[in-house]
C-alpha cells in the first residue's frame, strides 16, 4: 500500500492481507438467525434488541438471542421490492427507549416511477435537503467517537470509496473516481483500485480487538475489510481482511454495546447461490 505523493489522507490500494482464519480471533463465532430473505441493515436498542430490514418489506427483532417469528413492520403497497429496491436502511432515534422511533428508507412505486423515501433528513444547503453529493451507491454510514462520518460507495467498475462525510462536499461522481483530482471536488480517504470491493454496511469499533477501526461488509469481496486508521480518524494506515469466502456475501456489520459484532450475509439477492441455511446473521462475541 502507498500513500499519495503529497503524504496527505488518500491510500492506494494495492495490496490487501488476507488473513482468513478464524480461529485467529479473540470472537465466538454463532448463527443467532437464518434463512433469512436478504437481511440490509441491523440497529441495535438501548435495551440489547438487534432490529434489522428485510429487503422484501419486513423490519424484523431478534430478542435475547432468539429471532422473534412476527415482524415488527410488513410493508404493504405502494412499497415495492424490484431489482436493488425495496426495504433497505433503518435506524433508530436516539430517544427510541422513550418515543419508539423507528426510521427506514423503502422504495415506493407511484405512477408507474420507482422512487426511495427518505425521513429526517439534515439541511447544508438553504431550505435543501441534500447534505453531500456527487456519491455513487453509497450503502453505509457510520461515525467514529469524535463525531466523524465515514460512507462506502460502489464505484462503476472497481474504485469502490470509503469516504469522510462533509457538509456541502461534491464527491466526484460521475465526473471523477479513484486518484482523478479537480479543484471543487473531495478525494476518497481509500479506494479499491482495479480491484472490486461492493462494500456495504460499516461500522466503527471502538473497544476491544479491533477498537479504533473500520468494519466494512462487502458483497462481490465476500470479506470483511478492516481499515485501521490514523490517530486523527482522517486517514488509513493499513487494510486487513477477514472470512474470505467463508459466508459469502456480507451485507451489514454493527457492534454492540457489549462489544460484540453483528454481521448479516447477502446470499439470497439472486448475485451468487445460497447454501442451506442462507440468509444468516452472525455473532462475534469476545473472548
Amino acid at each position: 500500500m502507498s500513500y499519495n505523493d503529497n503524504n496527505d489522507s488518500v491510500l492506494i490500494y494495492e495490496e490487501l492481507i488476507a488473513i482468513d482464519f478464524i480461529n485467529d480471533l479473540p470472537f465466538d463465532i454463532e448463527f443467532i438467525a437464518e434463512n433469512l430473505s436478504v437481511p440490509w441493515a441491523i440497529a441495535i436498542s438501548d435495551d440489547g434488541r438487534l432490529f434489522f430490514t428485510e429487503r422484501v418489506g419486513r423490519v424484523r427483532v431478534i430478542e435475547n438471542g432468539v429471532l422473534l417469528e412476527q415482524p415488527v413492520i410488513t410493508l404493504e403497497p405502494p412499497f415495492v421490492s424490484r431489482g436493488e429496491g425495496g426495504l433497505m436502511g433503518i435506524a433508530l432515534d436516539p430517544d427510541f427507549t422513550q418515543n419508539h422511533y423507528i426510521y427506514i428508507m423503502h422504495t415506493y412505486e407511484d405512477g408507474n416511477q420507482m422512487y426511495n423515501r427518505v425521513v429526517r433528513l439534515i439541511n447544508p444547503f438553504a431550505n435543501s435537503p441534500v447534505y453531500s453529493y456527487g456519491h455513487r451507491n453509497p450503502q453505509g454510514i457510520t461515525w467514529n467517537s469524535n463525531g466523524i462520518m465515514y460512507a462506502s460507495e460502489h464505484g462503476q467498475s472497481a474504485y469502490d470509496e470509503i469516504n469522510i462525510i462533509q457538509p456541502g462536499v461534491n464527491y466526484g461522481w460521475p465526473l471523477l473516481q479513484g486518484d482523478e483530482t479537480a479543484e471543487g471536488f473531495e478525494e476518497p480517504m481509500v479506494h479499491s483500485g482495479e480491484i472490486t470491493w461492493a462494500p456495504s454496511g460499516l461500522t466503527y469499533i471502538d473497544q476491544g480487538f479491533w477498537e479504533g477501526n473500520l468494519l466494512v461488509a462487502t458483497l462481490r469481496g465476500e470479506q470483511l475489510l478492516v481499515i485501521t486508521l490514523t490517530e486523527d480518524g482522517t486517514g488509513v494506515y493499513n487494510i486487513t481482511s477477514w472470512f474470505v469466502g467463508d459466508f459469502g456475501r456480507l451485507r451489514d456489520v454493527v457492534q454492540a454495546p457489549d462489544g460484540s459484532i453483528y454481521i448479516s450475509t447477502s446470499n439470497r439477492d439472486g448475485r451468487t447461490i445460497p447454501v442451506e441455511g442462507d440468509d444468516k446473521i452472525i455473532k462475534l462475541t469476545p473472548r
